[in-house]
């Protein structure tokens, strides 16, 4: 168990990593923004934009409250990300979801993301640590083979969760549906 607790420890990322995967987050969202039309394109300029303005801003800065200043912007860009995501056409979303899948993965490397749950599909609902009540979901095969590893190791401790229906014996739905036609 001490071993498990040392390679996380080793396997944090460092100040340096954080700046690196930020700046590699808000080089993408400029790029995916580019193919995108609309008010999408400028909310993801804009999330490059913040991305950027935080990394000018924390360079400055003591050590802890650097640390703390990008693990919060790397908690808001998979959020905004995310909710970018869920705006667009189905056909556009990947490169979106990519990006916060790659925010979501160096939170869990770094603790500022843990699994809450996990559902019957291999998706993962995380609670941003510096974002109180939020909540993010990401399928596990969408992290980064480190971070799935991590996340696998918390979801051994956390509820599975599934839909009604894929908890109740087939022929019980049937005897619900009728019993629910009855109460309307």
């Amino acid at each position: 168990m001490d071993q498990n607790i040392a390679e996380t420890v080793i396997n944090l990322p460092s100040q340096i990593e954080l700046i690196s995967t930020l700046t590699g987050l808000a080089h993408d969202a400029g790029r995916a923004a580019r193919n995108l039309l609309g008010r999408n394109r400028g909310r993801l300029f804009a999330l490059r934009t913040y991305t950027y303005l935080v990394l000018d801003s924390t360079s400055a800065a003591t050590t802890s409250v650097r640390e703390d200043a990008l693990l919060l912007a790397l908690s808001r860009f998979a959020r905004k990300a995310n909710d970018i995501a869920h705006d667009l056409p189905e056909g556009r979303r990947r490169p979106v979801f990519a990006l916060k899948s790659a925010a979501l993965s160096s939170l869990i490397l770094c603790g500022g993301a843990i699994v809450n749950d996990i559902s019957v599909d291999a998706t993962a609902g995380l609670n941003l640590i510096l974002l109180p009540g939020k909540r993010i979901h990401c399928p596990l095969a969408m992290l980064t083979p480190r971070a799935r590893a991590v996340a696998k190791r918390q979801a051994a401790f956390v509820p599975v969760s599934a839909a009604l229906f894929e908890r109740i014996n087939p022929a019980q739905i049937e005897g619900l549906l009728r019993l629910g036609g009855r109460a309307a």
